[in-house]
């Protein structure tokens, strides 16, 4: 999971640089009533990144949750504070430096000792120093190295910067790999059951979806890196003891593995562009968009509902930062019918989290430990970088739970003690006793968890970005427009800003 960095193949420059100024009304647009400039709706990643790139012009952002922050969201028990969406960055040089300055996080980043991750399978956890064990033979260590050297040979023919950049006419070279899934390739290049379950485990966790829902194509840029290790050709394996995880100590070492947070978690970013944007007065928490339509004068009427009350906003533009069904769901009018089409076929995959309150800490010889064979991909020792490797108080257990395929609708269907139950079942099999130890619990449920960029996917790009409806006054952002992660997300967001000074130019 090293390489999911906030700002992927990021801005160029930084991103308030290229904040759109006090944008100038063609003196055709003459209200009698005030109209914004630009109202975004979606108060997640993307959203508040177009609003930070026009903090200077008339704009209001209009959010359906109680809080602002999409999938960077956290809370905070006895002290600790736990994320619930993504909780770390890549190392913070270079733009994200840059970025983390200008928008002024308080905190400064610093970076989770390792060690980071650990395995679990079949009732054993493999300690980092184990890894390899968990593979079992050479034949499977071997597929390990040779699909990761395959991968990474893939994403330096350009598909690294053709998917990450949504460059169309790159994406339109590489056809061929958004035509099978993940499963399919691995199936086809007869990789061994462990490591197809290994990689199934990491796509669970970093994009909500198995390899039997992923398109090859859009799953390379992540996995080339996460797997890739250029230096490892084994000859031999050997077993080894595995040593009982709960007492294990291993070698604390300084630095990082490239993982670093914040002390309130990724949350701090958000803080820090509604400071800096001066976003007070600006947005609407708890405002759920039903209407948006495109008068015959081209201004844009967006009906929405808050506090039981239905009430209604007018702009020159509107930046859709909703995920794609819910865009496809309010808008009436604007956006073609080919668009319509492809926002209809995007489909999305549920995610939940949880925070279990503990009386003990569950485990500190982690960060992570990624479980191959139970119905969460990830536990998390939370409190990790609030405490001394010593402390064995009460502490929060994160679980990260993701669908166990794009068909799997549990995630909102079942009842939260159902969900619960399901996790702490699986989670007793890797620490006997730990229901004893539970002092509470929060779950926290994403119903659009992820967007799912199953083989063709290419084709839905092609019809979001190309259609001239999509460049105004109706302007999209979110994930689905580019990429599946923070990185995808942040980009959008700056995109759609510069698609509405684009737009205003182009009308004036």
């Amino acid at each position: 999971m090293k390489r999911r960095e906030f700002l992927k193949y990021a801005l160029s420059g930084t991103l308030l640089s290229a904040a759109v100024p006090g944008l100038l009304v063609p003196r055709r647009w003459v209200h009698a009533t005030p109209v914004y400039d630009a109202v975004i709706i979606g108060g997640g990643l993307s959203g508040l990144t177009a609003a930070a790139a026009m903090k200077d012009s008339n704009i209001l952002i209009l959010e359906r949750e109680p809080e602002m922050g999409g999938r960077i969201v956290s809370r905070e028990w006895e002290g600790f504070s736990y994320s619930l969406g993504a909780s770390y960055i890549g190392k913070p040089d270079g733009d994200m430096r840059s970025f983390l300055k200008e928008i002024g996080v308080q905190s400064k980043p610093f970076p989770v000792p390792p060690p980071q991750d650990a395995l679990a399978l079949g009732g054993t956890i493999f300690p980092d120093a184990y890894s390899d064990q968990v593979f079992g033979s050479l034949k499977e260590i071997r597929d390990y190295v040779r699909v990761s050297r395959e991968l990474y040979r893939l994403a330096g023919k350009g598909i690294d910067e053709a998917v990450y950049g949504v460059d169309l006419k790159k994406l339109d070279q590489f056809k061929s790999l958004d035509s099978e899934t993940v499963a399919q390739w691995l199936e086809r290049h007869d990789v061994g059951p462990i490591v197809q379950q290994y990689i199934n485990t990491e796509n669970r966790g970093l994009f909500g979806s198995s390899n039997a829902d992923l398109s090859l194509l859009y799953n390379i840029p992540e996995m080339a890196f996460n797997l890739y290790d250029g230096s490892w050709m084994p000859t031999k394996f050997e077993r080894r003891d595995i040593p009982d995880f709960k007492t294990y100590t291993p070698r604390r070492e300084s630095g990082s593995d490239g993982v670093w947070t914040f002390t309130h978690g990724m949350s701090e970013m958000i803080w820090a562009i509604e400071r800096q944007a001066k976003l007070q007065g600006k947005l609407k928490t708890g405002a759920e968009v039903q209407r948006v339509a495109v008068k015959d004068d081209k201004t844009v009427q967006i009906e929405y509902r808050r506090q039981g009350r239905t009430e209604q906003v007018m702009a020159h533009t509107a930046v859709l930062a909703t995920p794609a069904p819910v865009t496809a769901a309010v808008v009436q009018s604007g956006l073609s019918s080919q668009v319509m089409t492809a926002l209809q076929q995007v489909h999305y995959v549920p995610y939940v989290t949880m925070g279990v309150f503990l009386k003990k800490r569950l485990f500190r010889n982690s960060w992570n430990i990624s479980c191959l064979d139970t119905v969460f991909s990830t536990l998390n020792d939370a409190i990790r970088t609030r405490v001394d490797y010593e402390y064995n108080g009460k502490s929060v257990l994160g679980v990260a739970m993701p669908s166990r395929d794009a068909r799997d609708t549990s995630l909102i269907t079942d009842s939260d003690d159902q969900l619960f139950g399901r996790v702490i079942r699986d989670v007793e099999r890797y620490f006997p006793g730990v229901t004893t130890q539970i002092i509470g619990r929060y779950i926290h449920r994403f119903r659009y968890g992820f967007p799912v960029f199953a083989p063709g996917y290419t084709r839905i790009l092609n019809a979001l970005h190309r259609d001239p409806s999509t460049r105004g006054p109706l302007i999209l952002a979110g994930d689905y427009t580019v990429y599946p992660t923070m990185g995808g997300a942040a980009i959008s967001g700056e995109r759609a800003a510069a698609q509405v000074e684009r737009y205003f130019e182009k009308s004036g």
